[in-house]
């Protein structure tokens, strides 16, 4: 397959993840969560492209740096890291299931370059990010448009602590 984090590689892992025993439950719920504590969420219905999706979660295993990163805001200041709830850790079991790349490189970086919360607090906001992009990409509504994508591009903003980490 070539060297670790090869475009082969890379092309072969996405493949063999894209729409892998598609558990509509997991995903419904990742949604929510990369949402329901933002603005946008209260504005109404949103669709976020499944495939699309998976495709840009299997791309993140394939960058160790977006797990690595300090967790800042856009103004610089550290943000604190809380232990998982029950919820998110039902999610990032369903995920680890689905990639196990991602448990294996949460077993390289746990706990010696960084401590089991933060790894998954660096994941959450990756995935947040991506949430936000796709429904920038396709939002729901012609009406709504116009207020996502403000409230959207503002919460970026907020999140975007390297937007590169994450594939456009």
């Amino acid at each position: 397959m070539g060297n670790s984090g090869s475009k082969d590689e890379s092309q072969y892992l996405f493949g063999s993840l894209i729409g892998k025993d598609v558990d509509q439950k997991l995903w419904s719920d990742l949604v929510k969560k990369a949402m329901e504590d933002m603005p946008i969420y209260a504005l109404g219905p949103f669709n976020v492209n499944l495939y699309e999706l998976q495709e840009q979660l299997a791309a993140l295993t394939c960058n160790a740096n977006v797990f690595r990163r300090d967790r800042v805001n856009h103004a610089g200041k550290r943000l604190t890291t809380t232990p998982l709830n029950d919820t998110e850790i039902d999610l990032v079991v369903g995920l680890m299931n689905w990639d196990p790349k991602l448990n294996k490189l949460r077993r390289e970086l746990v706990p010696g370059a960084m401590s089991e919360d933060c790894f998954w607090a660096n994941y959450i906001d990756a995935i947040k990010l991506i949430v936000l992009k796709l429904y920038i990409a396709h939002p729901t509504s012609q009406d709504l448009n116009q207020q996502y994508v403000k409230l959207a591009a503002d919460l970026i903003d907020t999140l975007a602590w390297d937007q590169s980490l994450c594939v456009a």
